[in-house]
């Protein structure tokens, strides 16, 4: 079951980096190394709050509908949190072209 994981999220890389092809050649390869890092970086940052400092959190509290439920703010607010950061980040290192491919996306 683990492979299907990993072989449909590698797919999905895939396809978002074949749809998204003229932007990246607007990239430097410097920047697309930082954009790579930063995701890497903050992916693992959000997962190690979400984990150890979830788990961690609601261990103090006894009522397992609470736990699920404070696990749940904690989640998302580290969810809401990574993205603006990583928002922040990526037009920073791209010099704005991730904010204006933001916008024509949407």
């Amino acid at each position: 079951m683990d492979y299907i994981f990993y072989t449909v999220a590698i797919l999905i890389l895939i396809y978002r980096l074949l749809d998204h092809h003229r932007f990246i050649k607007k990239l430097s390869v410097k920047q697309i190394i930082g954009i790579g890092l930063s995701y890497i970086m903050y992916i693992g940052l959000a997962t190690a709050i979400i984990y150890y400092g979830g788990n961690w959190l609601v261990s103090f509290i006894s009522v397992n509908v609470l736990k699920h439920i404070i696990f749940f703010v904690i989640v998302a607010i580290t969810i809401y949190a990574t993205i603006f950061l990583l928002e922040k980040t990526l037009t920073k290192i791209s010099n704005g072209i991730i904010k204006e491919q933001s916008y024509k996306s949407s």
